[in-house]
């Protein structure tokens, strides 16, 4: 094994990694609060509004019809006007439409904001995952992508006490509680997003904290890794769409988010019927909720880290889904029994999560030249479906029943699936393993 400490790069990619996944880190947090918080207000709109699971479903559902319609212009437009004034541009609004869910009315209203948040929000996680290919090469992305997604369990572990928080506000200044949790959570987005406008560079020969020397060695390590990757057949976006691999890796994604966003959007509401957590304060429920992501941090930087050692995708991308999966097959046989279900639902947490950063690792090495920002765009606007089937599912199979039995047997085939058909994919290019970037 090559230690590739002996990269000239190295040291700046340790840089990059250290200035930007914080930052960028910190928009997907406020990202994932805002499309997320719902699922702490599924119980005060049900008492306000009348809203029962299925309304609730659809609702959850509308954000990813709104995110697939523009994902793929979005990031095609980020690729073409730059990162920072993009990312600007999505930060905004979403930010200004989070906190316009604090006057909705009802139930059009609630589908209608749902749905334009979903617009407003779409092309941010793809440009993301695209940003980060403009500064690190193909073997160092499972970690830096996995660091960055990491975002995802924190902003569940922070937005449980922070709604519960702003839900126990009720009646103050003559709003309702989840009136001020919408407020409360949007208003940052928008702050955030004008701060991208001098903080963000649209890529190395944009970054002024680099000397010239600095980015030249950067782009020749990339243009390095490039040509170790396999020359794409097709030179435009539109000439991709007849790859089969790219419909192959948004076929597996929309698996693997099916399963993911049907445990998330599900989770604050599983546990706050919990036997011991009935009766108690909204902060206590919402804590208990953030929990398993604690843990979910934890396994899922390392095994990011884990992958890029080995540079292996597939398996790792696999295993993760194996273990989501027979999670939910233990918890679909004894739905009834609180203790299997917490246990069974913080692995299938660190199960989904950790899957992530190698698949996009995967997905990424697959995609070359002009099609990659169409590429991903598609994976993942698509993929994201799986956002509204997931929830459905559970709040379809599992009617009139206190549990969800059926709905997690569903949701675990989904994952089992998804781990059988990404080793099915065949390796793209030769593996190159690298140490922690930081």
């Amino acid at each position: 094994m090559t230690d590739t400490r002996l990269d000239p790069a190295h040291d700046l990619y340790v840089r990059a990694a250290r200035r930007l996944i914080p930052f960028m880190f910190l928009c997907y947090v406020l990202a994932q609060i805002d499309r997320g918080n719902i699922a702490h207000a599924k119980g005060a709109l049900s008492h306000t509004f009348g809203f029962d699971n299925q309304v609730y479903a659809l609702g959850v559902g509308m954000f990813y019809f709104g995110y697939a319609i523009l994902e793929v212009p979005s990031n095609l437009i980020l690729e073409r006007v730059g990162a920072r004034l993009w990312i600007s541009r999505i930060m905004i609004t979403w930010g200004l439409i989070t906190v316009a869910f604090a006057f909705m009315v009802g139930e059009k209203s609630f589908y209608a904001l749902r749905f334009l948040l979903g617009l407003a929000e779409a092309g941010f996680m793809p440009g993301a995952v695209l940003y980060l290919t403009y500064w690190f090469p193909a073997a160092r992305q499972a970690r830096a992508t996995a660091a960055f997604l990491t975002s995802i369990p924190i902003a569940l572990v922070i937005a449980g006490p922070l709604s519960g928080t702003c839900l126990d506000l009720d009646g103050l200044g003559g709003w309702a509680g989840w009136q001020w949790m919408f407020a409360v959570a949007g208003i940052p987005s928008v702050i955030v997003g004008v701060i991208v406008l001098w903080y963000l560079p649209n890529g190395p020969k944009d970054a002024r904290w680099l000397s010239p020397e600095e980015r030249e060695r950067i782009d020749a390590s990339l243009a390095a890794d490039r040509a170790l990757s396999p020359t794409s057949k097709h030179g435009s976006f539109l000439e991709s769409l007849a790859a089969p691999r790219l419909w192959a890796l948004t076929a597996i994604y929309f698996l693997l988010i099916t399963g993911f966003y049907g445990i998330i959007n599900w989770l604050p509401a599983i546990f706050s019927d919990l036997p011991f957590l009935r009766g108690t304060s909204n902060l206590a429920r919402g804590s208990a909720a953030a929990a398993p992501y604690i843990l979910t941090c934890v396994a899922m930087v390392w095994w990011g880290r884990r992958s890029d050692r080995s540079g292996e995708r597939r398996w790792h991308a696999a295993i993760a889904g194996g273990l989501a999966a027979a999670s939910l097959g233990i918890a679909a046989c004894w739905p009834h029994r609180p203790e299997v279900v917490l246990v069974c639902l913080t692995l299938t947490s660190i199960g989904t999560f950790s899957a992530l950063g190698p698949f996009w690792s995967l997905a990424t090495s697959c995609l070359q030249g002009p099609a990659r920002a169409g590429g991903i765009g598609l994976i993942n606007g698509l993929g994201c479906l799986g956002g509204y089937v997931g929830p459905m599912l559970l709040a379809k199979l599992d009617i009139g029943s206190k549990h969800h039995g059926q709905g997690y047997a569903a949701l675990g085939l989904c994952l089992l699936m998804f781990a059988v058909l990404v080793l099915a994919l065949k390796p793209s290019r030769p593996a190159t393993v690298v140490p922690s970037i930081g």
